[in-house]
């Protein structure tokens, strides 16, 4: 049989952990097949390895039932592979489907992600959603790795501008709610949102900090999900409902207008620079990582600080935004 990589057994273990299923669909003799599942780690019994001989007399919801336990399913043909991703598909499962040969085209093309090795046939490359250069199992751990990492930081993106989107409805309209005078015009909210929040969301696409494959695979699938929408809303709604408490308490108390409602532009536009630090991970304690580690998202933050100091107390842009300039 062709040596299994050193690697290999290491990597199938890691995207186990991280939720995915590993299968081998072979042509071989099921003896071989069982022989490299062993040396690959996948735990292999009698009720986990199957034959084509024994496949073809299996209903689809008999074959649908027996994939949850299947490790290895030997001697298969073309036809075989198709019906393995259909079945697989049709439990709710996302597949990728790897192969080199013409006789692996048709399921590679069926899969959710095809997979064709740099060495296979023309044919199985030009159905392949991606092309493996180096033939290597670890290049996939890799590209999910990539993919998860993506998505997280689409995620971060997301609760990060939406929670202060969130902001700025409370705080509006709670103040026409109760008469008051708005606390923040239409400039001071466009140079919050374009200019002072625009550079920490950037960085994240720069974020590396967790990581993404032994995240939870539940949620792989999902852009929004219960714990961003309890972050957009709970992280909106606090702040918001903080800084309309203030600006009403500052009026109260007799403050001067305008200083008040300066003061109440700095907090949020800070607030909502400031917030980036713990949006790095939605899942963690921002004590149990270091918040600088990104130093783009630092970079931008230091950016979008100047930006607000220089919008209150920079007279060109006071006369703009209707600020003036705060005392110590």
């Amino acid at each position: 049989h062709d040596p299994v990589r050193p690697s290999v057994r290491d990597t199938i273990q890691r995207v186990e952990r991280a939720g995915i299923k590993t299968i081998i669909v072979t042509g071989d003799h099921l003896g071989t097949a069982e022989s490299i599942a062993r040396d690959v780690g996948l735990l292999i019994s009698e009720n986990s390895t199957i034959d084509a001989a024994s496949l073809v007399k299996l209903s689809d919801e008999e074959f649908v039932h027996r994939l949850s336990s299947l490790r290895v399913i030997a001697r298969v043909t073309p036809l075989d592979k198709v019906r393995i991703v259909l079945a697989l598909q049709s439990s709710g499962e996302i597949v990728a489907m790897t192969g080199d040969g013409v006789n692996d085209a048709p399921s590679i093309k069926q899969a959710d992600v095809g997979i064709a090795m740099g060495s296979g046939t023309e044919v199985a490359q030009s159905v392949a959603d991606l092309v493996l250069l180096d033939d290597n199992f670890e290049t996939i751990a890799a590209a999910v790795d990539e993919g998860r990492q993506i998505m997280s930081n689409v995620r971060k993106v997301i609760v990060y501008l939406l929670s202060t989107v969130m902001d700025e409805l409370i705080l509006i309209a709670g103040s026409l709610i109760v008469g008051v005078a708005l606390p923040l015009n239409a400039l001071q909210i466009l140079w919050v949102n374009f200019f002072s929040d625009s550079f920490p969301a950037v960085a994240f696409a720069f974020e590396r900090g967790i990581g993404p494959l032994q995240s939870d695979p539940s949620r792989r699938t999902q852009l929004f999900d219960p714990l961003m929408n309890f972050l957009i809303l709970v992280v909106g709604l606090s702040s918001s409902a903080l800084l309309l408490a203030l600006y009403l308490a500052l009026l109260y108390y007799g403050y001067d207008e305008d200083l008040v409602k300066t003061f109440i532009f700095a907090c949020f536009g800070s607030y909502t620079i400031f917030v980036a630090f713990s949006v790095r991970s939605l899942e963690k304690n921002i004590l149990s990582y270091s918040p600088f580690s990104n130093i783009y998202l630092v970079a931008g933050i230091g950016i979008g600080i100047a930006l607000m100091l220089a919008a209150i107390y920079a007279p060109s842009l006071q006369s703009i935004l209707d600020t003036v300039a705060l005392p110590p």
